[in-house]
């Protein structure tokens, strides 16, 4: 009977070996900056995309960067101003949602869902913190600072990649944030405390 046990024992931690094999290794990720982003279709075929994974970072590093929306000028049109603590959602026009369409397909739908979900969000989080939302109809945005000088953005600059969420206090410069990570942005940017009924 002990060996019976002995022999079980040994076969249970055989089995659960850490060493690499080929059913229990982890596939090898690939690395961004060396790879194109590759992607199947139904009949199983790979498909290069026309982007590599490093040009998708940077579009994305570009994007939350308020320097890359900066103009000088709204080409005569009237922008949404903006003077007090605000969250802004901006969202994107027809013409960029065809575009979308066109590039990611059926993928459109669930980026505009997960999209819309974390706006949702984000807009009550903020609520509840006191903090006015807005979702500007307009192309470009004036926000005035406390020093009564104005920062004028255009939404659909290069850097801009359809959805974009900006917080704003008149006493600092616009920031672009990502709105999964509301809480931690607020108040690293509002300098205070999430209300304590907030996740």
């Amino acid at each position: 009977m002990k060996r019976l046990i002995l022999f079980i024992f040994t076969i249970q931690l055989m089995g659960c070996s850490t060493q690499p094999n080929e059913t229990n290794r982890e596939p090898e990720k690939a690395d961004p900056f060396t790879q194109d982003s590759v992607k199947q279709d139904d009949s199983g075929q790979v498909e290069e995309s026309s982007k590599t994974e490093e040009e998708n970072w940077n579009a994305y590093y570009r994007s939350m960067d308020i320097n890359n929306y900066v103009v000088t000028e709204s080409n005569g049109h009237t922008p949404t101003v903006i003077e007090q603590d605000a969250i802004v959602f901006v969202s994107p026009d027809s013409l960029e949602v065809q575009e979308m369409i066109k590039e990611l397909g059926d993928d459109f739908y669930t980026v505009a869902d997960d999209n819309n979900y974390y706006k949702y969000e984000a807009d009550q989080f903020m609520t509840q913190n006191g903090v006015k939302s807005v979702n500007p109809k307009t192309r470009y945005l004036k926000f005035i600072q406390a020093d009564s000088k104005t920062l004028l953005i255009d939404t659909k600059s290069s850097a801009s990649r359809g959805w974009t969420t900006i917080l704003f206090q008149p006493d600092s410069l616009p920031k672009v944030i990502n709105p999964v990570d509301i809480r931690e942005e607020f108040e690293k940017y509002f300098n205070r405390k999430a209300a304590a009924n907030n996740r």
